[in-house]
């Protein structure tokens, strides 16, 4: 049945990719695309009609809502200085939090942007875990990806307030790559260093993660447009799609637990894992 999944998975793409089963039935897959740039993808498949697939964040900071520990001053843009925040969540690597949660797939969506001080947190949009209002910072200025209690999935471009008590989990993008079958991405002359993706088909029976990278961990230089990585949903039949903050190789790494449960970065480079810290962490228990 699972190797059957994996022939299914290869059937849809237009291109040559070795796919094989990562965990409890997900299915992952790597190849190279020539975009100007050798770009690597690694795509990770979750059959959504398992009863017991769940989403996890980090939850409140034990000492959530005190005033955020101020180590440097810090100023805008306009050089006026940003009064501290409150604490809202703990600061973790990827592959920490991995170690935390029973889940199976882990990766960041939110940079330790600031305001944060030390291990302390106050990341920007709207972080739900577990049915709890971790941060509603910015709420309305990100996109985001949530589970309703119902079960269903949703990408928004805001989720109002008077609706969290129907989420039980949310977490922020940066933009909508596709919303409903229609995409939202129209340039391919726009590149980012690297990218990291959620997107699901419109039945809600298959949920993909998506990561593009050129091997290169600390590359700065553009290599793939939201409007490439939007085809590439588009072929594998996504209907709807997140793109998350992750602006270099190292942010968009995906940490996982192997069909044998040993944790590792499912789409490193080389023998070097990514030790980025995060400011949230998405998990996914399969």
């Amino acid at each position: 049945m699972i190797k059957a999944l994996a022939a299914v998975f290869l059937s849809s793409l237009s291109f040559a990719a070795v796919a094989e089963v990562f965990s409890n039935g997900a299915v992952k897959t790597s190849f190279t695309k020539d975009l100007g740039t050798q770009v690597r993808f690694t795509v990770l498949k979750i059959d959504m009609t398992k009863k017991d697939v769940d989403f996890f964040g980090q939850r409140r900071a034990p000492n959530f809502g005190a005033p955020l520990p101020e180590t440097n001053t810090i100023f805008n843009i306009k050089e006026e200085k940003i009064e501290p925040a409150a604490v809202v969540t703990l600061r973790t690597t990827a592959k920490e939090f991995l170690g935390k949660k029973k889940s199976s797939v882990v990766f960041g969506v939110r940079p330790t942007r600031r305001p944060y001080s030390g291990k302390f947190a106050c990341p920007f949009g709207l972080f739900i875990s577990n049915g709890a209002v971790v941060s509603s910072h910015k709420a309305r200025s990100f996109p985001v990806f949530a589970v309703r209690k119902s079960g269903a999935m949703e990408v928004s471009d805001k989720i109002m307030p008077v609706e969290y008590d129907t989420i039980r989990f949310a977490v922020p993008g940066d933009a909508v790559i596709r919303k409903g079958g229609v995409s939202r991405a129209r340039s391919k002359t726009v590149k980012r260093p690297s990218c990291l993706a959620i997107g699901f088909t419109g039945d809600q029976k298959t949920l993909y993660v998506v990561s593009a990278d050129n091997g290169v961990k600390y590359s700065g230089k553009g290599i793939v447009s939201l409007k490439e990585v939007d085809e590439l949903f588009e072929e594998l039949g996504v209907t709807d799609a997140l793109l998350f903050d992750n602006t270099s190789a190292h942010h968009a790494a995906i940490f996982g637990v192997d069909a044998e449960g040993k944790p590792q970065q499912i789409n490193k480079i080389g023998n070097s894992e990514s030790s980025h810290s995060f400011a949230y962490c998405m998990g996914i228990a399969i």
